[in-house]
């Protein structure tokens, strides 16, 4: 039963994400960190870290307020309209 559950988490955060960065209200992507949310999963809700940022290194030490925002806001950038 866990399987399916970290699998789908896996596949969910797997891609970069685009979004506009609460902080600065710029377009940017992040790559989540797949493989802690999906451990993480398997014994409640994902654990969610940015592993990286397209605003880094310049904006590297942010509160990483991005990941407060709700997951519908976090668009996969292989979605239609993407770049």
């Amino acid at each position: 039963m866990l399987l399916p559950v970290t699998l789908e988490v896996f596949a969910r955060y797997r891609r970069r994400k685009f979004l506009n960065c609460p902080l600065t209200a710029e377009e940017a992507w992040v790559q989540l960190d797949a493989r802690r949310a999906a451990l993480s999963a398997a014994f409640g809700p994902p654990s969610r870290r940015v592993r990286s940022c397209s605003l880094w290194p310049t904006r590297a030490a942010c509160g990483r307020d991005c990941l407060r925002l709700p997951e519908d806001d976090l668009k996969d950038l292989r979605a239609p309209g993407a770049a």
